[in-house]
């Protein structure tokens, strides 16, 4: 049985596309996508290869696998690391909450769905951290804090209660910070301009950041490089905690 519907569905969802936006991407109706996904009608191979080619996607997967969230993701992070190799060699495996960066930029409907406490789509990572929970991606996202930096992801753990002089990325319904926490009433340095900014307004809910996946693109680096370079990133987050 084809996959071809559930699949729509599974992009759909890890995009953050409703129906309407994802036929507008396609040249097809939202009636079309919903028949698709509801397995009353199958695209024509033309709009299959389309999707495909769209989304980085082999064409056999679309049609025969069910895709996860990991390939859906892959053109972010193989440029930098070799995430697949890196997941291979390692004998356990995190799931995190997949946030992309669409969900992320609606600030106030993200904060409804942790208030609410859905489940999100999960992405595999190497269990090479502690307690992390959740993978966000940052790309396209213009973030207080992250505004010179070229940062692709923060993969993070949240919390109640923040470690001061740690990393976190804080979220409210009004905005999204990454920076240094300096005080426990919730003063943040940003890195990238040393402004001192005090939270305040909306709740905020925090993530303590245990991994900036920020790998330069660079051919000529090995897998053994790549994998030394991150592992530094964690050992340097380490020491601000």
């Amino acid at each position: 049985m084809s996959k071809i519907g559930s699949n729509i569905r599974k992009i759909r969802s890890v995009k953050a596309l409703n129906q309407t936006d994802f036929a507008q991407l396609f040249k097809l109706s939202r009636a079309s996508i919903g028949a698709y996904e509801e397995g009353r009608a199958e695209p024509k191979i033309d709009v299959v290869i389309e999707i495909a080619k769209y989304f980085n996607i082999p064409l056999s997967d679309i049609f025969t696998k069910d895709l996860t969230v990991n390939q859906l993701t892959n053109f972010l992070l193989t440029e930098q690391l070799d995430f697949n190799k890196l997941i291979t060699n390692s004998e356990k495996q995190l799931n995190l909450d997949f946030i992309s960066s669409k969900t992320l930029s609606n600030k106030k409907d993200f904060i409804e769905q942790l208030a609410s406490k859905k489940e999100f789509h999960k992405i595999s990572f190497p269990n090479i951290l502690q307690d992390a929970d959740k993978f966000f991606e940052l790309r396209d996202l213009f973030i207080p804090g992250l505004r010179h930096q070229k940062v692709e992801a923060l993969i993070c753990k949240s919390t109640k209660n923040p470690i001061k002089d740690s990393l976190i990325l804080t979220i409210s319904s009004d905005e999204i910070v990454y920076g240094k926490l300096i005080s426990e009433t919730a003063k943040i340095k940003l890195p990238d301009t040393g402004e001192e900014r005090i939270l305040s307004g909306s709740q905020h809910y925090f993530f303590q950041v245990q991994l900036i996946i920020s790998v330069p693109k660079d051919s000529s680096s090995n897998f053994e490089d790549k994998l030394e370079a991150m592992e530094n990133r964690i050992k340097a987050l380490e020491g601000n905690n």
